[in-house]
């Protein structure tokens, strides 16, 4: 996937294609991580909890409900000049230690079923805190490559070709690490993607960092 999103921008402008790619490859991260728990959260609450369907199922909404707040988010990112890159980075820091300490969850215990979902709402508090600004970089650099070839299909067919490798991906890699030690070193590796990916966004999402004005980061839009 990543070296056909490489080979589709080779002919674009260089300083955009570099920020389409990048953006395309934090887009596939985000969904890897996201729907790393397809394969493991269900199986990990029946094993620990022995929780059937419906609450194998009912364990998500800790994740999704925190999310319909994107819209505040959205808003609150829009008022800042680098307003995606502090949100998007912010959201992956905070995901960060409550991937790690989700493998601290390992007895069946109401303390430990609070701290599970303590811990999921959190991670669904960061996707709705850095998927708006993800999705705005996107959007602003296939507006800025459109008006020198405009091709809205095949930019938007990518988008959802990304989603569906990130989906694709993800469970396969917690599974196995799963399958090849255990829950905590699937969280462990889940916490240190988040925490590498929050790093990159901080210097390189809409620039690099080093690039920037003094004080711009706390910048905002002129209204």
């Amino acid at each position: 996937m990543i070296r056909w999103l490489d080979k589709v921008a080779e002919e674009r402008p260089p300083l955009r294609c570099e920020l389409v790619t990048a953006d395309f490859r934090l887009y596939w991260d985000f969904y890897c991580r996201f729907a790393a728990f397809d394969s493991t959260l269900p199986l990990v609450v029946k094993s620990l909890f022995r929780w059937e369907q419906t609450g194998q199922g009912l364990v998500f909404a800790t994740i999704l409900v925190p999310s319909l707040l994107q819209p505040v988010s959205g808003a609150i990112t829009d008022r800042y000049q680098q307003g995606r890159q502090l949100s998007a980075t912010g959201g992956c820091l905070l995901a960060t230690p409550a991937y790690a300490l989700l493998g601290r969850v390992a007895h069946d215990t109401l303390d430990q079923v609070i701290m599970l979902c303590g811990l999921l709402v959190i991670i669904g508090l960061a996707i709705a805190i850095t998927m708006p600004a993800i999705i705005a970089e996107i959007g602003a650099a296939v507006d800025h490559a459109e008006k020198t070839d405009p091709q809205i299909a095949r930019r938007g067919s990518l988008v959802n070709a990304v989603y569906a490798a990130g989906c694709l991906i993800g469970p396969l890699f917690s599974g196995l690490i799963c399958n090849v030690s255990n829950w905590q070193t699937m969280t462990l590796c889940l916490g240190s993607l988040s925490g590498a990916t929050g790093l990159f966004l901080l210097l390189s999402l809409g620039g690099w960092i080093g690039n920037l004005e003094r004080n711009a980061l706390l910048a905002r839009v002129a209204r």
